[in-house]
């Protein structure tokens, strides 16, 4: 169970990354990860829809989330657990488990999105742009 392999890191639960594990890490970010035997299998960006949240083509933020959400139930596959994870670094932070099927994982994972929206959003209407190349 990954919920073993959970530590309490200097800010907050962390999964570390095995030397394997760390060839699947794409950059940081809120990621549903998947596990097999233990093992990280996979990690699917729960914010790499960029256009979803662009209000200027009449997107808002709740569709876009929706739409999120949707994507990362697609990638749960049910011999593996997933997780809800903030990447950064090469540790999977704040793991939280997800299940579709779970009205609570579920909620979660959209409130993570939704938020995440937000926040780009409103960086791109202060003129800061959003710079994912430091991940």
């Amino acid at each position: 169970m990954i919920k073993n392999r959970i530590n309490e890191g200097q800010y907050c639960p962390v999964i570390q990354l095995d030397d394997d594990e760390k060839n699947i890490y794409s950059g940081c970010g809120w990621h549903i990860a998947a596990f097999r035997d233990n093992k990280l299998i996979g990690l699917h960006n729960v914010e790499s829809y960029p256009w979803i949240a662009n209000e200027k083509f009449g997107v808002t933020v709740e569709r876009a989330t929706k739409l999120a959400v949707d994507k990362a139930k697609q990638f749960v596959d049910d011999k593996c657990e997933t997780w809800l994870v903030m990447c950064s670094g090469y540790e999977l932070c704040e793991p939280v488990a997800f299940d579709p099927i779970d009205a609570l994982g579920v909620a979660k994972v959209a409130r993570t999105i939704g938020d995440a929206l937000e926040e780009r959003i409103e960086a791109d209407e202060e003129g800061d742009r959003f710079d994912e190349a430091w991940c």
